[in-house]
């Protein structure tokens, strides 16, 4: 697969420059994957990984714009903040399962559903997605939810 997608790029695909790039691209995805192996081979899975991921993107950045340091400690600090987060996170996800002996797809399923219903409780202001005022002019092509039952962007045909 990889020599015809050479060949097809004109022999650019397998430059260093090109390797490179996408190893950085899958470094996350990489990462990820080691902590999800480990959690496979104890007989349990994490479905909540993704969510907690932006989780603590988020607050690691929210925290970085906040405060007044720059260089070294803001990496450093932040870095702490996010660790802390995910050691949170990770920690409300064990103890339903160590205390209650309850399956970890359950309970990471819950904090998967937590952060989503966070999200859009958030987005909405606390209101239901149907008491939301839409505005009657714009795209009309996709619907930003007001009509699907999942509140997941769909195409509307006029």
């Amino acid at each position: 697969m990889v020599a015809i997608v050479d060949v097809a790029s004109h022999g650019s695909f397998l430059e260093p420059s090109n390797i490179v790039r996408v190893l950085r691209q899958i470094t996350y995805n990489c990462i990820l994957g080691v902590g999800q192996t480990f959690v496979i081979i104890t007989a349990g899975i994490d479905l909540s990984v993704g969510s907690l991921v932006a989780l603590t993107g988020v607050v690691a950045a929210l925290f970085a714009n906040s405060v007044h340091l720059s260089g070294f400690p803001l990496v450093a600090a932040t870095l702490i903040v996010a660790i802390a987060v995910g050691c949170a996170a990770g920690w409300v996800n064990a103890l339903p399962v160590v205390k209650l002996n309850l399956p970890p797809f359950i309970t990471t399923l819950a904090m998967l559903e937590m952060r989503w219903a966070r999200r859009s409780f958030s987005r909405t202001g606390g209101r239901r997605a149907a008491e939301q005022r839409f505005p009657k002019h714009g795209d009309r092509l996709v619907s930003r939810g007001a009509t699907s039952a999942l509140h997941l962007p769909s195409i509307r045909f006029p």
